[in-house]
């Protein structure tokens, strides 16, 4: 039934029934399609909503889409503006390596013309050297046809002392059937002009002065130059010290042997003496002369010559006391030779051989047969320090601490092993093994130079050696052995030292402390130990030039500087000079000269300056140790020095200046 027809009433009930059930299904429908109305326009609002989403994201995307080709339009346009950029930076970086090779070629050039100019002028130093050296080999070989005349001459004349000594020897024996009272003779006996022509007792002693001065004494034990340890001698040794060679007078009629006869005279002297004239006689004494003992002189130890006015023919009751007096020196003489040296022994024990006190000697003996004995052992030590008799070596040495040791002085044997380590003589501490055994009072003092010695000598041994002095010496068996570390607590110590200052005197001026200098002479023998190289690089370029620095710097005003004392820079200047002669002595001169060249100018300044007085007189002092690096320039600068300065220049300092003087001489001729 559609909708709209009308139903008749003829059907009855029937029809109505049907009717309900049609409206009822009508009415379900019209709702389901008034929902699925309400549904479709709900879909249909949502899709307008997407729609207009949609366009919202269309004209955003356009936007996004214009804006997008705007700045890739910005874009390209910004590249084309950087890219002549990149170009010019490119050409700047080109540019820049350019003129860094140029500069490096420029500075090459420069270093390879100043290498040039250095060469050349070292060509031209080396053709003069050349030539002076070409002269000085003429010279020499003059020298060495004259030095071997001399030698014929000296073996003539050994062998006439040899025939008299012989004849001398058969008068004696002759002499001592007929006399019971025996004498001895004294080596300095003089003799008349007229006894060459009898045998008596003048000329046997004249003959054992003779044997007696065989030793040569013109060199001296090396490294003890102008100012060494006995610059500070102890009070028992007071004296000033010089700086020359040695020399013993030559006996009458000839010159005395070369070192190499030293060994033979002793063992002859001692021989002979001990053999002939233990049963000699006593002989009348005719004495005509006076006598003129062995007047040797040590430089470097601060002895003083001393001589006997000659006698005369009416003092004859003074000869014989004077002939009685050389009799006991020369029993004592031959007491020395006959006693031989002390044993090495691997354990501490004193030595075997008891050594007479000093009181037992002759009054005459230490100031002329020792002194002579310990000149001749320190010349024939430098001689034998080259070869390889290190027995005799060993023997020299035995011989010198003896004989200091009878002798009582004590600061001489410690300075003659603190040479021995500082020189580096073969095996040298085997030979402080041996000075330990002689006198062990040597290494009892607590001084920094004899923990010096004791390191060094520490660090030198090895094996038995070792054991040998750990056992003579104390030492702890794992005691540490750094040298470096003790060089700078040493410098920590003088620069930290509170009452330091500096001593007057009339020879030095302005001069530094006793204990400064020990522990500078304690420095330099642990910088000798171990060697210039280390020396430079750790100790004058890391710890004494930075002080110099940090004192200048504060002279100048510059502020967080702490103030040095100038003691302290005057201890450094005399410490540099020392080391330097280390520099000079294993090949560095151009090292040393740089060293020189920066004291010279310290000094050309130091009247500008207003430099303390004490401080240029240590700066003279080390310029004057530092010389034969440079002496042509160093005694320009010294003399301008003396000739501009108010103060009046110490002897000392007058000394060092005419030697350096001297030094220039010798290389300019």
């Amino acid at each position: 039934m559609m909708p709209g027809e009308t139903h008749s009433a003829a059907p009855g009930t029937a029809a109505d029934l049907s009717r309900c059930q049609g409206c009822a299904s009508l009415q379900q429908n019209l709702n389901e399609y008034v929902e699925a109305l309400i549904t479709l326009k709900q879909k249909i609002i949502n899709t307008d909503n997407l729609l207009t989403e949609y366009q919202k994201k269309c004209d955003e995307l356009q936007f996004a889409r214009r804006e997008n080709s705007t700045l890739h339009h910005q874009v390209e346009q910004m590249l084309q503006k950087i890219s002549p950029l990149q170009k010019c930076q490119e050409e700047l970086g080109s540019l820049k390596a350019e003129l860094e090779e140029k500069k490096s070629s420029l500075k090459l050039y420069q270093d390879t013309h100043q290498e040039y100019a250095r060469v050349k002028e070292e060509c031209l130093k080396t053709d003069a050297q050349k030539k002076k050296l070409e002269a000085k080999v003429k010279k020499l070989e003059e020298a060495a046809v004259k030095q071997t005349q001399d030698f014929k001459q000296l073996r003539n004349e050994k062998k006439i002392l040899e025939k008299e000594f012989k004849k001398t020897q058969e008068q004696l024996d002759e002499f001592s059937k007929q006399k019971n009272e025996k004498e001895l003779r004294h080596i300095g006996t003089q003799i008349s002009s007229d006894s060459y022509g009898s045998i008596d007792k003048r000329k046997v002693k004249l003959l054992l002065k003779e044997l007696w001065l065989c030793i040569n004494t013109t060199h001296r034990l090396p490294g003890e130059g102008s100012r060494c340890i006995t610059e500070r001698p102890a009070k028992e040794n007071p004296g000033p010290t010089e700086s020359r060679d040695d020399g013993v007078p030559p006996p009458a009629g000839g010159r005395p042997l070369q070192g190499a006869a030293v060994q033979t005279c002793l063992a002859e002297l001692s021989m002979e003496i001990e053999g002939d004239f233990s049963a000699c006689g006593h002989v009348g004494r005719r004495e005509d002369g006076g006598a003129a003992p062995c007047s040797d002189h040590v430089a470097d130890e601060g002895l003083r010559p001393e001589r006997e006015t000659p006698g005369t023919d009416e003092d004859s009751a003074d000869v014989s006391d004077r002939d009685h007096c050389f009799d006991e020196d020369l029993q004592a003489a031959v007491d020395f030779f006959r006693r031989p040296p002390p044993l090495l022994s691997p354990v501490p024990s004193p030595p075997l051989v008891s050594l007479p006190p000093l009181s037992t000697l002759p009054s005459a003996l230490a100031p002329h047969l020792a002194e002579c004995l310990l000149h001749s052992i320190l010349s024939e030590l430098k001689i034998q320090k080259i070869s390889m008799e290190r027995n005799y070596i060993h023997a020299l040495c035995r011989v010198y601490v003896g004989i200091c040791r009878q002798l009582g002085d004590l600061e001489r044997a410690r300075l003659f092993c603190y040479s021995l380590l500082k020189e580096d003589f073969p095996e040298s501490e085997k030979l402080t093994l041996f000075i330990a055994n002689m006198w062990h009072d040597i290494f009892i003092s607590q001084s920094v130079i004899n923990k010096a010695m004791q390191l060094v000598a520490r660090q030198r041994a090895k094996g038995e050696v070792r054991n040998c002095l750990r056992a003579f010496l104390n030492w702890e068996k794992n005691a540490p052995v750094d040298v470096g570390f003790m060089v700078s607590k040493l410098l920590l110590t003088i620069q930290l030292c509170p009452k330091t200052e500096f001593q007057s005197s009339e020879k030095f001026g302005e001069d530094l402390s006793d204990n400064t200098w020990e522990y500078i002479f304690a420095i330099d023998l642990l910088c000798c130990h171990q060697k210039w190289i280390w020396t430079h690089d750790n100790i004058i370029s890391k710890e004494l030039w930075p002080v110099m620095d940090k004192w200048i710097k504060y002279r100048k005003g510059h502020a967080n500087i702490a103030y040095t004392p100038d003691i302290i820079i005057a201890s450094i200047l005399r410490l540099i000079g020392r080391l330097g002669q280390l520099g000079l002595k294993e090949g560095f001169p151009s090292a040393v000269k740089n060293i020189s060249s920066v004291i010279g100018m310290f000094i050309q300044h130091a009247r500008d300056e207003d430099i303390p007085w004490g401080i240029q007189l240590a700066a003279v002092y080390a310029l004057c140790d530092l010389s034969p690096s440079n002496p042509a320039e160093i005694s320009k600068i010294l003399e301008a020095w003396r000739q501009e300065t108010a103060h009046s220049v110490p002897s000392a300092v007058l000394s060092c200046l005419e030697e350096v003087s001297s030094l220039c001489a010798e290389e300019v001729g």
